[in-house]
């Protein structure tokens, strides 16, 4: 019976523990502090000449900008993870996409991206490998020193506890000529989103 009585008590604290940690945030403010870099849900990595800026969307953050944008909707589903993917210059002048080519070159990139782009890309959870099911290079016309593509994978039914596992996206580069980029996205970074609540 004691022995019943301190597993109690134990659970008790942790959930108490769990609660009094919990934040809560308003849209913008959750937009604010998933983009923060110590949460480990943005991450940046330098590749000569370029930066390539890795933001994770939660289905909070997804639901954040929706709601910021006045936009009704349900929930995202959790069983797709998505992605923006920022490619800038490491000069901060010039569009990656454009950069030393002509407009014929810059709309073949961007084409390339938007019908062929996710084959290049893929990620990796455990022993598992989760081909890219969207690719989009969201269109600037160059005019913006940074190229975004949005992207999205679907995570198979038999994939569980995906978030209490390293996520690793692979970008086979076939663009900057930069090669194989791999970004990690650390389990326990993910486990943080369990301490935030959007409200």
């Amino acid at each position: 019976m004691k022995v019943v009585n301190k597993t109690n008590v134990i659970i008790f604290s942790l959930l108490v523990l769990i609660i009094s940690c919990t934040k809560s945030y308003q849209p913008a403010e959750y937009i604010q502090w998933a983009q923060l870099e110590s949460t480990g849900l943005r991450i940046t990595k330098d590749m000569f000449p370029y930066k390539f800026v890795l933001q994770y969307k939660s289905p909070n953050y997804i639901t954040a900008i929706n709601k910021i944008n006045g936009i009704e909707s349900e929930l995202p589903s959790e069983q797709i993870i998505q992605f923006n993917l920022t490619i800038k210059s490491l000069d901060n002048k010039t569009n990656p996409i454009f950069n030393n080519g002509t407009n014929e070159d810059f709309h073949k990139k961007v084409q390339h991206f938007n019908d062929d782009g996710s084959e290049d890309f893929y990620l990796m959870i455990g022993a598992d490998t989760i081909l890219c099911s969207f690719c989009h290079m969201e269109y600037n016309y160059g005019v913006a020193p940074l190229s975004t593509i949005v992207l999205a994978f679907d995570i198979p039914n038999k994939i569980d506890n995906y978030y209490k596992q390293d996520w690793f996206l692979v970008y086979d580069d076939m663009v900057f000529d930069t090669g194989v980029i791999k970004i990690k996205i650390k389990k326990n970074d993910l486990m943080k989103l369990n301490l935030v609540k959007l409200i």
